[in-house]
């Protein structure tokens, strides 16, 4: 069958109109994710208890890494398990915690304030940690660094944090505020414009 001239461009123009649907869905559209809250299933130490603070004066987002091979949904768990029996810490570390597979748990309250970047940090940060052995030499992206799925997990949790409290202005990893720390072993300047550009 012979397609005249304006039948074949009125299929040109759908075609066209389509792939930029396409497109735009995939670039615009909400990454739908869930923080699974276990919070009250960590164990805590019996001999202190943490502290609240005033949210309004925290403006900074740590990011960390474990330092140890993921251990799946349990990897919480025996952190927090570590952190207080070993450390004598009051709790985890952490507020938020990212596993291999990219499923979200929060660890913390968020107005907690917890040990993960040194005293004079902690009052004003919130701590974001994924799972992982990984160093920073072994890519140059970071979705070579660690599983796709779990950077973009990290992404998208950053970007809820900032969306929901405004005044979680600061990106930064462990190791700009520790000397002997190289965490979280990504490059934070990618993770940082990553970041912006998420939807949440």
């Amino acid at each position: 069958m012979k397609i005249n001239k304006n039948t074949e461009m009125i299929i040109t123009a759908v075609l066209v109109v389509g792939a930029l649907s396409f497109l735009f869905i995939r670039v615009f559209r909400k990454d739908k994710r869930k923080i699974h809250n276990i919070i009250d299933e960590l164990p805590v130490s019996s001999s202190c208890t943490s502290s609240d603070r005033d949210f309004d004066a925290v403006d900074t987002i740590v990011v960390h890494q474990t330092a140890s091979i993921c251990k799946g949904d349990k990897h919480p768990h025996s952190t927090a398990k570590y952190h207080v029996n070993s450390n004598g810490w009051c709790g985890i570390g952490y507020h938020l915690f990212v596993t291999e597979t990219g499923k979200i748990f929060q660890t913390r309250k968020l107005r907690t304030e917890s040990a993960h970047a040194g005293s004079r940090n902690n009052r004003t940060s919130v701590g974001v940690v994924i799972c992982g052995d990984h160093r920073l030499a072994d890519a140059p992206k970071n979705e070579q660094i660690i599983p796709k799925e779990q950077y973009r997990a990290l992404i998208w949790t950053i970007g809820y944090l900032q969306k929901h409290y405004p005044n979680l202005t600061n990106i930064v990893s462990h190791a700009s505020l520790s000397a002997s720390r190289t965490d979280p072993n990504l490059h934070m300047n990618e993770l940082i414009n990553d970041v912006k550009k998420v939807r949440v």
